[in-house]
């Protein structure tokens, strides 16, 4: 077990090696606008769609479409023992039916299939089933009343959040206003500078390559940094000079983007 371990343990410290360093890129600057949507819309829609459903489903038990028809029996008619085909497959079963058996009739459980113009169907409470048809035992009314109301708060909560969303972002658009006071720090002496650079990624090297010269960059304007290589190393002019010696002549201020970098005297305060 030892042996088969340290196999296993070897395998996946070469693999996560060669995948840190050939496969596996930087993730994505990506922004909130994803979650965002998700938590002010999707989550609340979700959670009102369980709620609405959840009542529904509860009101709706046992979905066999059966109603007992008051205190009415079968009566001697229709007593006695029948043979019954419940799967259609000519495989009948014996039904013994009593004279006293409550008499069945079929009515609509479900509430999205109720007759045109009968009953209100929401909430989906024990007050609108259709009268002389009610299937709902006492304890599914109570669930079902509790139930109901929980759809009917998730449903008015749901339409206040979107109100309120259109109406600030319709009615009360934020304005800029500056808070504070100036600290007296200039932009190169900010401790995680940074400043945007024109890069390429490629799958085959662990950073990505640059797109312009950095000979007028400070270094510290990269938000990466190699500890093995120079950002010379990854500057994409100096390979294209080097593929196109001899063939034709490559001017940076026309296939490249063009960067400089100004830095203040050092130790030396910028007025603004």
């Amino acid at each position: 077990a030892l042996f088969l371990c340290s196999v296993a343990l070897l395998i996946n410290y070469y693999t996560d090696r060669f995948s840190l360093m050939r496969t596996w890129k930087r993730i994505p600057h990506l922004g909130p606008g994803i979650s965002l949507f998700s938590r002010h819309y999707f989550f609340p829609l979700a959670a009102t769609a369980m709620a609405v459903l959840s009542s529904y489903f509860w009101a709706s038990f046992p979905f066999d479409n059966l109603c007992e028809m008051g205190n009415e029996t079968v009566g001697e008619a229709l007593s006695g023992e029948w043979f019954v085909d419940p799967k259609g497959d000519d495989d009948n079963v014996t039904v013994t039916v009593n004279a006293t058996s409550p008499a069945i009739m079929h009515c609509r459980q479900d509430f999205f299939r109720f007759y045109k113009g009968d009953w209100n169907r929401f909430p989906f409470s024990a007050e609108n089933q259709p009268e002389g048809m009610e299937w709902m035992t006492e304890d599914q009314e109570d669930l079902t009343a509790i139930w109901s109301w929980v759809a009917v708060g998730f449903l008015g909560g749901l339409l206040i959040i979107y109100f309120l969303g259109i109406f600030r972002k319709f009615c009360c658009k934020p304005k800029y206003r500056a808070r504070g006071d100036d600290q007296n720090i200039n932009f190169s002496e900010v401790a995680t500078i940074s400043s945007y650079i024109p890069q390429v990624n490629s799958p085959i090297f662990s950073y990505p390559l640059v797109a312009c010269s950095i000979e007028n960059i400070d270094d510290e304007l990269f938000d990466w940094d190699d500890p093995d290589r120079p950002y010379e190393y990854y500057d994409l002019t100096k390979d294209a000079k080097y593929l196109m010696e001899g063939l034709t002549d490559v001017s940076e201020s026309v296939t490249f983007s063009q960067i400089a970098h100004w830095p203040p005297p050092k130790n030396e305060q910028v007025e603004m």
